[in-house]
Parts: structure tokens; C-alpha cells; sequence
């Protein structure tokens, strides 16, 4: 099991939301590299990075690329993956991040509003196969990301994120949310052939209070070929626990920010014990 510590930019500053509030931030006065380092001499092998404007706004500002070359050169350093996300929305910027050093590409509103947009075309011309061999073989009447990363051969390098909260997928920085359900928003992604996921509970997210257990085991079962990773509500070594001990073959890491930063988690210790 990966411990994946995170590291949230909101505006240049290392930040924590609570529950995807953008009105509820709390500043660290924390350096993200050193954090990075700080992480890495722990013992973390990946880290999570997300740029938290550029998720809600749609795009990562260019004042922001100084802050992601800085933490890939510590990232380098140190011998760590990284996995990015916020506003990336079209395959130039994930070749990219891909050629600057990152080792895997989150997506999270593109993906979901594309994922849905490939699910209707397919049913309007009643394809008879896998949704996989849908973006492949099909020439789409409009720019498809996940057609581009398919034919790009980048399937393995991008991470779905999969934002939920009261049952319904959200986007947009998770202040929007849209249909279908989690499950069925994940099930689509497993047949386009995506096998990494982040699954993030916004309503435990930054509360400290424990992760969505029954919600991630729904959502374990409902995608064995996809590799999970758990996010949101980690307060303590004990909520890691209680994630492991669902045994879901599939769940492979689970993201910690907040309990770390403030002191409730040891991280060499719990990355020892379970990683």
C-alpha cells in the first residue's frame, strides 16, 4: 500500500481546503520543496501535487510553472514519482508535464465531461463494441483529450480523478458536480481502458474525521481492474488502518495531507508499516 502525502498550491502558498471549500483554506507557511524533501527522507516514494486554482478556474497559470519545475528538480533529487493535477485540460499540456518530468497526469473535470461525451456519440451510432475500441477505431466529430491520450499511447500515464460528494461526481474545483453516479462514472472509465484512479471524498476531505470506508469499498468492487488510490478524511495511523483492512486487491494507496502537516500522523513510521 503507497502512503502518498500531498501537496496542495493554492496562489504559490502549500494550502489545505476543507470539504473542496475554496472559502476555508488553511495556510501552512510551509516551502513546497522542502516539504517534497521532507517527505522523501521519510521514506514516500510518490507524492500527490495539485494545483487547487487551476482546478477550479480550468487552467494552470504560467506564474505557477516556477513552482512545479522547483518541486520536479527536488523530485529528481530525491529519487520520488509525482503525480500532478489541476487544470490540465488538452494533450499538449500532458506531453508537457509528461517531458518536464512528471510522472503521472491526474484529470479529473476534462476527463469526466469528455467520458460522457464519448458515451453519447457511441450510443447515438449504436457502436457495437467496448468503449476502448470505441476511441480507437472512430473518428469523433469533435476534439476528444481521452481519444488523444489513447492514440498517443498515454493511457498509463494519466490518473483519473474521480471527485465525489452526496452520491454525484463533481468537477470544475468540486463545485459543480454532474451525472452519471461514482460508480458508473468509474465502471466508464475501467472499459475506456484507464487503469489508476484517485478516489477523493469531498465531504471528509480536510476534516480529519476519517475516510469514506463504505464508499470506497462500492467503488473497489465496482472497478477490479483499476488500481485505486484513496483520498480525503485521513486523521489519524488508525483511519489508514481501516482502509487496509478492507482488503480490496485493488486499492493501492491512500493520500494524507492535513494529518500530517498537523502533526496527528507519523509519516515514517506509518509508511514502514504499511507500504
Amino acid at each position: 500500500m503507497l502512503i502518498i502525502p500531498a501537496i496542495d498550491i493554492l496562489e504559490k502558498r502549500l494550502v489545505r481546503l476543507t470539504q473542496g471549500n475554496y472559502q476555508q483554506v488553511t495556510d501552512y507557511g510551509l516551502s513546497p520543496r522542502e516539504t517534497l524533501r521532507k517527505y522523501a527522507e521519510a521514506g514516500a516514494q510518490r507524492i500527490h501535487i495539485v494545483f487547487l486554482g487551476a482546478a477550479r478556474e480550468g487552467l494552470r497559470p504560467l506564474a505557477e510553472d516556477p513552482i512545479l519545475l522547483d518541486l520536479l528538480e527536488a523530485k529528481k533529487e530525491c529519487g520520488v514519482q509525482v503525480e500532478v493535477g489541476g487544470g490540465i485540460r488538452t494533450i499538449d499540456e500532458i506531453q508537457r508535464l509528461l517531458g518536464w518530468g512528471v510522472d503521472y497526469v491526474i484529470l479529473g473535470t476534462a476527463a469526466m465531461l469528455d467520458a460522457i461525451k464519448i458515451n453519447e456519440q457511441r450510443l447515438k451510432i449504436n457502436y457495437p463494441k467496448s468503449p476502448g475500441d470505441f476511441i480507437v477505431e472512430v473518428d469523433l466529430p469533435y476534439s476528444s483529450l481521452i481519444q488523444d491520450i489513447a492514440r498517443a499511447g498515454l493511457m498509463e500515464k494519466v490518473i483519473i480523478g474521480l471527485d465525489y460528494k452526496k452520491g454525484a461526481v463533481a468537477i470544475s474545483g468540486w463545485e459543480l458536480t454532474v451525472p452519471p453516479s461514482p460508480e458508473e462514472m468509474a465502471r466508464n472509465f475501467q472499459e475506456l481502458g484507464f487503469r489508476q484512479m484517485v478516489l477523493t471524498s469531498i465531504e471528509q476531505d480536510g476534516t480529519l474525521l476519517g475516510p469514506d470506508v463504505a464508499g470506497t469499498r462500492q467503488l473497489a468492487r465496482a472497478v477490479p481492474e483499476i488500481s485505486l488510490i484513496a483520498a480525503g478524511g485521513i486523521g489519524g495511523a488508525e483511519d489508514i488502518a481501516r482502509l487496509v483492512q478492507l482488503n480490496a486487491p485493488n486499492l493501492k494507496g491512500i493520500i494524507v495531507g492535513k494529518a500530517f502537516y498537523e502533526g496527528k500522523i507519523d509519516l515514517p513510521k506509518v509508511i514502514s508499516q504499511y507500504q
